[in-house]
């Protein structure tokens, strides 16, 4: 019982940690009402004014992330099992990073980061490959 109370504390705590950080959120759940989110939107490609909530989020995501996020969010909304997951938009516009927590009057929030401009540096960084030469770098070692 001592660990669950740990657990849920450490829980808590990462949430109010999320709800201060500058990430749209968007809630999730059978009790929650879409709600106009205009940052989220825009991350998804959506109007401004449209309310936004799970149906919503996960019409935005590709198939592949979809397929992710679908079963991260039920974990959540059931057991309250948090998640970090990247994702991409349908049209590929954008990366995002979903973090989904529990959180005050919703079975769950998501947190949307945009990772967008990290993938584009990422794809744009040379990739190793056989015919590359190696550089080797000196090692030291305490004697």
């Amino acid at each position: 019982e001592a660990e669950a109370l740990v657990s849920e504390s450490r829980a808590m705590a990462l949430t109010d940690t999320l709800a201060a950080a500058p990430w749209p959120q968007i809630a999730v759940g059978t009790g929650s009402t879409p709600a106009a989110a205009p940052v989220a939107a825009e991350l998804l490609g959506l109007p401004a004014e449209a309310p936004i909530g799970e149906s919503q989020l996960l019409d935005a995501l590709d198939a592949g992330a979809r397929a992710r996020i679908e079963p991260a969010l039920q974990e959540l909304q059931s057991s309250g099992t948090a998640f970090d997951l990247e994702a991409r938009l349908k049209d590929g516009s954008r990366l995002l990073v979903l973090r989904g927590r529990r959180a005050a009057g919703a079975r769950g929030a998501v947190w949307l980061e945009d990772r967008s401009d990290c993938a584009t540096a990422r794809a744009s960084l040379p990739t190793a490959t056989a015919s590359t030469p190696r550089r080797w770098t000196a090692r030291w070692k305490r004697w």
